[in-house]
């Protein structure tokens, strides 16, 4: 038996740590808009194979997090860049990665300056 309360609660952090990890590629995807202007290795040193972070999305090796971001350019066009950021949610029940995430895509334009 499952108290009503727990798994009422278990929902609202649910939808609030989706709600959070969409914040967090939003702004990762932010970051790479404003470096549009940038060489394009200083563009790629923002990807990550795995970064757990805090729900601001700083690095924080206890955080609920994990964000992994890739980046190339578009195979088209040498001036479209595109990201895509990952961010998995912690189940807080397991304390493991798994399943529950949270991902965007855009491409940005590679400016020259």
């Amino acid at each position: 038996y499952t108290h009503p309360l727990s798994s009422a609660a278990s929902d609202v952090y649910k939808r609030q740590d989706h709600y959070r990890a969409i914040n967090i590629a939003k702004n990762q995807v932010e970051q790479v808009r404003n470096l549009r202007r940038s060489d394009f290795e200083q563009i790629l040193a923002l990807q990550e194979a795995g970064t757990r972070v805090d729900e601001t999305g700083t690095a924080d090796p206890n955080g609920l997090f994990r964000r992994v971001t890739t980046i190339t350019k578009d195979s088209r066009n040498d001036f479209l860049i595109e990201v895509n950021v990952r961010v998995d949610l912690l189940n807080r029940v397991t304390r493991q990665f798994g399943g529950e995430h949270e991902e965007l895509q855009s491409y940005i334009a590679h400016l020259l300056n």
